[in-house]
């Protein structure tokens, strides 16, 4: 069976990049942006099957969330139409990933609320099979890796990302195949690890059950007013 993993952040922090690593010479290519270019390339979830090391995943390249409170719910809608345009069981994904510019240190309320979402999107069940990538490596000198931005890295789990004890793991992307496989080869030993046993998304789970997206636990986020106003913290 292969491994699902959806790939979940704002527009423009390296989801689309991330697949197009993975894929195979001569593969359509999922559409990215041009840099600078804050405006979603990809508008409905997308599927791609890949292979690393022999294994078999599948990837689920969702729409990103745009700085502006009032796109989260069109959204969040979207990734729960997830079967209908992939046909992936949304069920059946093993893991999730959110995206984020190692650049973006300082984060509007906006961008905060894409955090909140996410988690009330896993629930506290899926928070083992969560991971955390940082982007745009690849664009900062030396001395900016070994410096503020490594010291921000590492702040992550213990100031913001600590959804468990045991999740999420962070990886740094560096725009290439090596540094994306390693992220993919850790859902891999996730699915090996619980000997086929499944955590189910919550956002499925509840859908599933016959909750409307508008009121489920993402769905409400969506709907409260964003803490936009409240000036900026460091995520």
């Amino acid at each position: 069976m292969p491994v699902v993993i959806l790939l979940v952040g704002p527009t423009g922090s390296g989801k689309s990049t991330f697949v197009n690593h993975l894929l195979s010479p001569g593969r359509n290519m999922a559409k990215v942006g041009a840099k600078g270019d804050e405006k979603p390339c990809t508008k409905t979830c997308a599927r791609y099957d890949i292979a690393v090391d022999g294994n078999d995943y599948i990837l689920i390249d969702t729409p990103g969330f745009e700085n502006h409170q009032p796109s989260h719910f069109k959204t969040l809608t979207r990734i729960s139409e997830l079967q209908k345009n992939t046909g992936v069981d949304p069920l059946t994904i093993t893991g999730a990933i959110y995206f984020h510019r190692i650049t973006d240190g300082k984060h509007s309320g906006p961008l905060r609320d894409d955090l909140r979402i996410f988690r009330e999107m896993c629930g506290e069940d899926f928070f083992p099979c969560v991971a955390f990538v940082t982007t745009t490596w690849d664009i900062l000198n030396k001395r900016a890796r070994e410096s503020r931005y490594e010291k921000y890295n590492d702040d992550l789990d213990r100031r913001y990302l600590r959804f468990s004890e045991q999740g999420p793991e962070i990886f740094k992307c560096f725009n290439d195949r090596p540094t994306c496989s390693a992220v993919v080869r850790h859902f891999s030993k996730l699915a090996t690890s619980s000997g086929g046993k499944r955590n189910e998304l919550l956002l499925f789970k509840e859908l599933s059950s016959g909750v409307k997206v508008r009121w489920t636990a993402a769905g409400k986020i969506t709907q409260k007013p964003s803490r936009g106003n409240k000036g900026c913290i460091i995520l």
